[in-house]
């Protein structure tokens, strides 16, 4: 609620006194975000109180302080973060909406606190607000269709190698089948088939002889034309 803005006090349905502005002692209330229920700690929320019914109401500034708490509850962005972070950058709400590919009237309602941002516009928010070659980067997407078509790997990236190498043990993963035989009942069952686990694809990495190539889970660098002669030899025909 701005300052300049008189605020309107409603009255009590009770006693039909006016209400006092109180703020609620701090409570823990059950809340569920993108299919998961969080224990979120609602304190400093604003509401009116009769003091004589004890009767009390909330309103929309009371929604915008349990829907803050729910955000750092669960490590959003909240409201007056979004609003005070574009207005730092000299952008209006349309400007920002346009460029981070979000309608106008969500990114108000993110603001106002109406509603939360999903968690994958908060990270774009977050990378938009605190790095300004992604500012630039996205005022030249528009401009530019090539862009992002083809990736470019950088010095955290897996290298090429690690790359090819799991390609290579998925492959055996997904060919050592195991066929389990069908039990005799009625009606018959056809046989079914479970894939090898991750020690067995380990397993048949070193029976054919891969033993230049490390665990599932660490980098590594091979021979692929080896590693092709190796599978060739093991793959059915």
């Amino acid at each position: 609620m701005t300052a300049d803005k008189k605020q309107r006090v409603p009255k009590c349905h009770g006693c039909g006194k006016p209400f006092e502005r109180r703020v609620a002692p701090p409570r823990v209330e059950t809340m569920k975000y993108d299919g998961a229920r969080h224990q979120v700690l609602v304190e400093g929320m604003p509401q009116w109180q009769c003091d004589c019914c004890k009767i009390t109401a909330t309103d929309d500034d009371s929604d915008t302080v349990v829907q803050d708490c729910l955000r750092r509850c669960i490590g959003l962005l909240t409201a007056d973060e979004i609003r005070e972070a574009r207005t730092a950058l000299g952008l209006t709400q349309s400007q920002l909406a346009e460029l981070i590919g979000c309608a106008a009237e969500s990114l108000s309602r993110w603001e106002n606190g109406a509603i939360l941002q999903s968690r994958s516009y908060d990270r774009l928010l977050r990378i938009f607000f605190h790095l300004p070659i992604a500012r630039d980067l996205l005022r030249t997407v528009g401009r530019d269709s090539a862009m992002g078509r083809i990736a470019v790997p950088g010095p955290r990236d897996p290298k090429p190698e690690f790359i090819e190498s799991m390609r290579i043990l998925t492959r055996i993963w997904q060919g050592s089948a195991i066929h389990v035989e069908s039990r005799k009942v009625s009606p018959p069952r056809a046989p079914s088939v479970a894939r090898g686990s991750a020690g067995d694809v380990w397993l048949e990495a070193q029976r054919h002889a891969l033993d230049d190539l490390t665990p599932w889970a660490g980098a590594a660098a091979m021979d692929a034309r080896r590693a092709d002669a190796a599978r060739a030899d093991w793959e059915p025909s």
